[in-house]
């Protein structure tokens, strides 16, 4: 299970946050881990902020490896949204 991050945490530098329009219905936990796991990410992403129109979920993600550029989600946690 991927932990809370710390207090205050912060990404560095700016590309470990990747920002998404998605057509998701971001209160459905079940429908944003479907569409997240077993999906390629950048190698230095860690967190996701998806946006459906007002609303947005904040999501941190572990990838199966850091070594090749795009990598499969293989866990995620949401943190807000």
């Amino acid at each position: 299970m991927i932990p809370l991050p710390q207090p205050n945490a912060m990404t560095r530098p700016y590309r470990g946050l990747s920002v998404q329009e998605v057509d998701l219905d971001l209160t459905d936990e079940s429908a944003i881990l479907a569409y997240l796991l077993g999906r390629e990410a950048y190698r230095r992403t860690d967190w996701l902020l998806l946006g459906n129109g007002s609303d947005h979920a904040l999501i941190e993600v572990r990838k199966e490896s850091l070594e090749p550029l795009m990598s499969p989600i293989i866990e995620a946690r949401i943190l807000a949204g």
